[in-house]
């Protein structure tokens, strides 16, 4: 009798523990289930993202070069599905896309967005997934909750057109009549200028100064081909600095000015700290000033700073009044841990340029990416 009772345990035993590893292998589908879907929810709104983000460049590039909100609108619609979302083309109908004005009340704040305006730079995407939207419905891999089959995702992207207001502000301090490489230090003269020059008379060949206005041609030139609309204002420095162009998008003032300084190079010492001040200014006080316009202050320097006060009390200004400084050192001579810290504190971005060629490079890098640097 015991031997037979010991034999009905051991196989209710069995079955038990058969039901419990069945039950714990459904809990473990059902566990992996809801895991897979969540991956694919995941992937589904990062690709949204990437979807979202790539039409809103596209199409904001588009209003921006055409202002043309009606063909931006067709754009949106007829190339969204270049992207992809779960394999399929994404897809945005007319109302995913707004246009409206975006504005940053000061560099530490994000754009702020609002439809409508009456100064619209900016264009709004909305990427949605699910019943009613352009894309449609996309499923779960592996349904498990009753009545909750179908994907639902929104994402927005904005693109904004970065209007600039620049104040280029240039060193024309007696060290640029020297060379690139040459040691700025009088006496001598500048080894290309003539036996009987001196300061005051037309820039001499292979002057710094010369680099610099060719550097600054350039840049000038980078800036007509970008989509966004560049005012640009002057200010030179030496002893004390001047406000020799106003806000303008006629960028052969900015060459006329530099050539005043060219034809009588006074030289004298180097006020970075007025320097930028004169082109906080510019920047403040022009007629041509526009208050959705972002406010940048390129400043160049070749040596150290010998008269006035430290330029790290402009670029506070500068940061206070919600203006970006960006800092150019040209030549080895320059003080570039100055000009970093002056960059820092105005929340812009250092730049250093060893030879004349490298001054061309930096400068046309500055025109190029100085919207994405504003506002990465």
């Amino acid at each position: 009798m015991k031997q037979f009772n010991c034999r009905k345990q051991n196989k209710s035993r069995q079955g038990a523990a058969l039901i419990f590893i069945l039950l714990l292998m459904a809990v473990f589908v059902i566990i992996a289930a809801f895991a897979i879907n969540a991956a694919h929810v995941q992937l589904v709104r990062t690709e949204l993202k990437i979807a979202t983000d790539s039409v809103a460049r596209a199409t904001g590039r588009q209003f921006i070069t055409t202002g043309d909100k009606a063909f931006a609108t067709d754009f949106a619609i007829n190339n969204a599905g270049r992207n992809k979302v779960s394999g399929r083309p994404y897809r945005v109908d007319g109302s995913d896309v707004v246009f409206g004005e975006a504005i940053r009340s000061g560099l530490d704040n994000r754009y702020d967005f609002s439809s409508g305006g009456d100064t619209q730079n900016a264009v709004l995407i909305t990427g949605r997934i699910g019943s009613g939207s352009a894309f449609g419905d996309l499923s779960y891999l592996f349904p498990i909750i009753p009545g909750i089959q179908k994907i639902a995702a929104t994402d927005e992207s904005i693109s904004t057109q970065v209007e600039l207001d620049i104040a280029l502000v240039v060193d024309r301090s007696g060290s640029m009549a020297y060379g690139d490489t040459e040691t700025a230090e009088y006496p001598p003269v500048p080894s290309s200028a003539p036996a009987d020059w001196f300061f005051g008379d037309p820039c001499p060949p292979d002057a710094r100064w010369l680099d610099l206005v060719d550097a600054t041609e350039i840049f000038l030139n980078v800036l007509k081909q970008t989509p966004q609309d560049e005012m640009v204002g002057l200010a030179t420095y030496a002893d004390t600095a001047s406000m020799d162009e106003d806000l303008n998008d006629e960028y052969t003032k900015i060459l006329i000015g530099l050539d005043q300084t060219t034809q009588i190079f006074g030289g004298g010492g180097t006020n970075i700290n007025d320097g930028i001040g004169r082109g906080i200014d510019i920047l403040e006080h022009s007629s041509e000033s526009r208050a959705f316009a972002a406010k940048v202050v390129i400043v160049l320097t070749d040596g150290v700073s010998t008269v006035g006060g430290s330029p790290r009390n402009a670029a506070r200004a500068a940061a206070d009044s919600g203006i970006s400084v960006f800092t150019v050192t040209f030549s080895n001579e320059a003080d570039q841990k100055l000009m970093r810290q002056v960059a820092e504190i105005g929340k812009g971005k250092h730049f250093h340029a060893s030879t004349a060629d490298d001054l061309k490079t930096v400068f046309a890098e500055i025109g190029r990416q100085l919207p994405t640097l504003l506002t990465q």
